[in-house]
């Protein structure tokens, strides 16, 4: 793929009149490997910041052994963001089928030179976050298999042609739980991919219990942030577990594509945004419910 973040990003800052007002970057290890982590953040207009007790603020963060992927991948995420916050609640909503899902799922940034280059990360997405919930609703068995690093577990719950989605699950060094999940083409590559959410995961509870023992950070408000704080409890586990050994208790429906398109917008100045969305087999995931696992 042609990736020119290089000469699309240049203007990308705030100083330039671009929508980024802030990028970090920081390294760390996954499971013995050196990465660096970038958070990229929007100017307030574009991204209200919302109340957070879990995880960071930022906009958009970006993962890889190069810092400047790392931060190439941030700049993406928030300018994803972007263009989901200005379409979610605007006239075009239903456009973008937010009224079949008003989550951000199945959106994909690519600064490439056609906007159809977006596109394969958002539809591997949108299998992912389909799967899952058909997986949470018993549609849909796990197969247990090992994976390349001591002490993680993978769940395949999609396997098919060009499309495998897996869930990571580890115990921590304090007796939490972290999880990840990610699809790609092959189990390696999604296996991969899921170990950075699963250690991102591992270090967002890790801070968040270290700063809920000194008593200096409140409950979590934000639906999904409970949900990631309950599954990391033995309670949480155990309801994975649950599902994990359980058998489908109704077959899964066909999946049907609700939006597969170019979101149109100011971003496409830096890289095009795509989104791809099925219909969900239900709208539970969309419940004020602590213990539904999909955050």
């Amino acid at each position: 793929m042609i990736n020119l973040a290089g000469i699309r990003y240049r203007n990308v800052f705030a100083d330039r009149q671009g929508p980024i007002v802030r990028l970090d970057t920081t390294d760390f290890a996954i499971e013995g490997r050196r990465m660096f982590q970038a958070n990229a953040y929007l100017r307030p207009e574009l991204f209200p910041a919302r109340k957070r007790s879990v995880y960071s603020e930022a906009s958009g963060s970006g993962t890889h052994e190069s810092p400047m992927i790392a931060r190439y991948m941030a700049i993406s995420e928030s300018l994803e963001r972007w263009a989901y916050a200005a379409t979610v609640r605007s006239d075009e909503r239903a456009t973008y089928a937010f009224d079949v899902d008003p989550m951000s799922n199945g959106m994909a940034a690519f600064p490439g030179l056609w906007a159809q280059q977006a596109r394969r990360k958002a539809y591997l997405e949108a299998v992912e976050r389909f799967s899952i919930i058909a997986w949470w609703e018993g549609m849909l068995p796990a197969a247990v298999r090992p994976t390349e690093w001591a002490g993680v577990a993978a769940a395949v719950i999609w396997e098919a042609p060009g499309e495998v989605v897996v869930i990571l699950h580890k115990r921590t060094a304090e007796g939490q739980h972290a999880y990840g999940h990610a699809a790609a083409e092959t189990f390696t590559a999604a296996c991969r991919s899921a170990i950075v959410e699963l250690a991102r995961h591992e270090y967002v509870i890790r801070t968040y219990h270290l700063a809920k023992a000194c008593a200096v950070i409140e409950a979590p408000c934000d639906m999904l942030e409970r949900r990631s704080v309950f599954f990391a409890s033995e309670e949480g586990h155990e309801a994975y577990v649950r599902r994990l050994r359980s058998q489908p208790e109704r077959p899964l429906p066909t999946r049907r594509l609700a939006f597969d398109g170019r979101l149109r917008g100011p971003w496409e100045k830096y890289a095009y945004v795509w989104r791809t969305v099925f219909y969900p087999v239900t709208d539970r995931y969309l419940s004020n419910c602590d213990s539904y696992f999909l955050w």
